[in-house]
C-alpha cells in the first residue's frame, strides 16, 4: 500500500509541475478602511520592468480580472481613464496637456474629481514572461521482493525464499517550460492619502515533467488577483465592522 501511495505521488509531481512563490502583503491596522466602497484602479507596466512583460495585451487582460474581482467583492471599480476622461469633459480641458503647462491647476482638477472616490488601487505589473528552466532530476528508490523456491535432489519444492531488494530508479535532468509574474499592489485611501493595504507577489510555475507544455501566465496572474482582492476585501470588511461597533448606523 505504501509502495503504491508513493509511486501515485510521484507521477503527481511528473505531470502536474512544480510552483514557486514568495509574497509579501501589509494590512495597515492604524487607518480604518471601512468605508471604503468606490475604488478607483490602474493597470500599468512600470518602464523600468517593461522588458520582464512578454504580452503586449497584458494590461487589458490583468484589467478584466481586476474588475471582475472587485465586483465580486462588492466594490464598485471605475477605471482610473473614465476618471481622467470626465475630468476632461466636466472641466473643458486636456488634462495630459494642461499638466505640461500648468501643473497646479492640473492636479487641482484631479483631485476634486478624486475626491468623489473612496480608494486608489495601483497594479504594478512588474513580470509577465514565459521561458524555461533547468530541472536536474533526481534519484528514488522502490522495494521489491524476490520469491525463489528451493528444490531437493528429487526436483521436489521444499522451501521458499523471499529476497528483498532495493531499485534506485533515476529522473533524468531536462529544459522545461515555465511562466513568471510579479505583481506589486497599493490601494490607498483617498480623503487621509494613506496607503490601507499592499501585496507583491512574485510567482514562477513550471509545467510537469511528462507533459512539458507552454505555461499560460494568465492562470498565474489569476490566482494573483484573486488572493489579493480578496485579502483586501477581508480587511475593508473588518474594518466596516470596527467602523459599525463604533459608530452604530454609520454604513
Amino acid at each position: 500500500m505504501k509502495r503504491i501511495i508513493f509511486l501515485m505521488l510521484l507521477l503527481l509531481m511528473l505531470f502536474t509541475g512544480s510552483a514557486l512563490a514568495q509574497k509579501y502583503e501589509y494590512k495597515n491596522d492604524n487607518v480604518n478602511a471601512g468605508h471604503i466602497k468606490k475604488i478607483v484602479y490602474l493597470c500599468t507596466v512600470p518602464q523600468s520592468n517593461a522588458q520582464y512583460v512578454h504580452d503586449p495585451y497584458v494590461v487589458q487582460k490583468v484589467d478584466q480580472l481586476v474588475h471582475k474581482k472587485l465586483v465580486e467583492n462588492g466594490f464598485v471599480p471605475v477605471p482610473f481613464s473614465k476618471v481622467i476622461a470626465d475630468a476632461n469633459l466636466a472641466n473643458n480641458v486636456n488634462l495630459l496637456e494642461l499638466n505640461a503647462k500648468e501643473p497646479k491647476k492640473a492636479s487641482a482638477i484631479m483631485a476634486g474629481a478624486m475626491a468623489t472616490y473612496d480608494g486608489m488601487l495601483v497594479l504594478n505589473i512588474l513580470a509577465y514572461t514565459t521561458g524555461q528552466q533547468y530541472d536536474p532530476g533526481y534519484s528514488y528508490n522502490t522495494y521489491e521482493t524476490t520469491t525463489s523456491t528451493v528444490h531437493n535432489s528429487l526436483g521436489m519444492p521444499i522451501a521458499t525464499i523471499n529476497t528483498p531488494t532495493t531499485v534506485t530508479n533515476t529522473i533524468p535532468p531536462a529544459i522545461i517550460n515555465n511562466a513568471s509574474v510579479m505583481l506589486d499592489v497599493k490601494l490607498t485611501d483617498i480623503k487621509s492619502n494613506t496607503v490601507v493595504f499592499a501585496y507583491t507577489e512574485d510567482r514562477t510555475k513550471a509545467a510537469g515533467r511528462v507533459f512539458n507544455k507552454n505555461v499560460d501566465p494568465r492562470g498565474i496572474v489569476g490566482r494573483m488577483t484573486n488572493v489579493c482582492v480578496g485579502d483586501m476585501a477581508d480587511k475593508i470588511k473588518d474594518d466596516a465592522k470596527k467602523l459599525e461597533l463604533k459608530h452604530p448606523g454609520t454604513r
